[in-house]
């Protein structure tokens, strides 16, 4: 059970308890934000929108160590995705046909 007798001398230094009439209003008062109006023209973009390339489809296939060695050594040498590497080929190819 609890130990209430440290709370009787609590009681002794926290003092009286205020009047009505001396206590604050401030809880009758509307409680208001802060206006973000200031914000309203500037839009923040993060690292992530900046690397965004509105590619949501998945694309899982096989291939052998040396077309993965080829493809990634592509990637790296012009500074693309993979993905940006097959759709250049892609279209090279459709344009060939």
């Amino acid at each position: 059970m609890a130990d209430a007798s440290k709370l009787k001398s609590l009681k002794k230094t926290l003092g009286d308890v205020p009047k009505l009439n001396e206590a604050s209003n401030n809880t009758l008062s509307p409680e208001m934000a802060p206006s973000n109006s200031y914000n309203e023209s500037y839009t923040r973009i993060d690292g992530r929108t900046m690397r965004r390339t509105n590619r949501t489809v998945r694309l899982a296939t096989s291939v052998t160590p040396e077309f993965d060695r080829m493809l990634r050594k592509v990637a790296v040498e012009k500074n693309m995705l993979l993905a940006e590497v097959l759709e250049e080929a892609l279209q090279f190819y459709c344009a060939k046909n």
